[in-house]
């Protein structure tokens, strides 16, 4: 059987997540496992597997926490790494974590509840208020991490051409061209488009983001967000994520969460720019082989789809000759 490793533990465990995966994870952090689990979140389809789970610790405390487990193939080692190397750096609410494992196929964390929260929804547009705050958060882990050192993957390579053109034919023939001009220019000239982004933010300073920005992968504790889902953290400027959430909430807020993300932490007309460029190559050519298996997911294209072209008629009015200039 696979030796999985903890927090200055080895236990071993079996492949899959499930109720003797559970019991044999709580176990060996002196948890003993009381009532069923509950599996959450499976409505919104997450690549990882979750339930909550009420325990009973060596001194006799009841509490609950959320066990999460998930491939190694789809990032099932990024989050624990990620929480043994930066969650203690950072000036904003996580979720705790009481211990972590990994084998060669399977990830497993173990977090405390959060209890009551709001969760986001990327199935809808978010408020700005919550961007805002968001932002704010955003700003503090840049200010905290920009002068560490990292081995984490650096964000915004340029993918090659034949990414690219592939994945435009897919979008093409999927939805059509984008009826707004600067949407439709971004996807003919989506290489350049992203190669222009790079190049707008060469010289950013660099720190750690959260690669995977999005409503769902965010509860609210009262008006405090906590990010969830750490799977996918990179290296790289702040603008990365801070276009990200710019795309899930509504243009006439994009100012004020500008604004909020530079009341913790600087960040410039241009790095914002060439951050939402590359953004909107990734939401339209890189989201055209993904293929909607539930109602849920298919409304997330389609916003998704909306959501750009807000975006990209925003950028158009922000920066115009930085779209002119895709043509040439």
């Amino acid at each position: 059987m696979p030796v999985a490793v903890g927090y200055g533990r080895r236990v071993p465990l079996p492949d899959l997540l499930d109720d003797a995966v559970l019991r044999a994870v709580l176990a060996s952090l002196d948890m003993r496992c009381t009532g069923d689990p509950e599996p959450i979140g499976d409505e919104f389809g997450f690549a990882s597997s979750r339930a909550r789970v009420t325990v009973v610790d060596s001194e006799g405390v009841e509490r609950r926490v959320v066990v999460k487990a998930w491939s190694v193939e789809n990032h099932g080692t990024a989050e624990i790494d990620f929480y043994h190397r930066w969650a203690s750096l950072l000036p904003v609410r996580l979720a705790a974590s009481f211990g972590a494992y990994a084998d060669a196929t399977t990830g497993v964390l173990v977090l405390e509840d959060l209890g009551k929260v709001r969760q986001g929804d990327a199935a809808e547009t978010m408020d700005v208020a919550d961007a805002v705050a968001i932002a704010r958060d955003l700003g503090a882990i840049h200010k905290a991490t920009v002068d560490c050192e990292s081995d984490l993957p650096v964000a915004g390579q340029t993918r090659p051409h034949e990414w690219h053109e592939s994945r435009r034919a897919a979008h093409l023939e999927r939805h059509g061209r984008p009826p707004h001009p600067a949407l439709g220019a971004i996807v003919d000239h989506s290489y350049r488009a992203e190669a222009i982004g790079a190049d707008l933010l060469v010289g950013s300073a660099a720190g750690l983001i959260h690669g995977d920005i999005h409503p769902d992968n965010v509860v609210f504790l009262g008006e405090t967000p906590v990010l969830l889902d750490w799977s996918r953290p990179q290296w790289g400027p702040a603008a990365h994520d801070l276009a990200s959430l710019l795309l899930a909430c509504p243009q006439g807020g994009y100012a004020r969460v500008v604004d909020a993300f530079r009341s913790i932490a600087p960040i410039t007309d241009a790095e914002v720019h060439g951050a939402m460029l590359r953004r909107l190559v990734t939401a339209t050519v890189g989201t055209a082989m993904w293929m909607p298996e539930t109602d849920r997911q298919q409304r997330l294209v389609e916003i998704g789809q909306d959501q750009a072209e807000v975006a990209a008629a925003w950028l158009a009015e922000e920066a115009p000759d930085l779209l002119e200039g895709l043509e040439r």
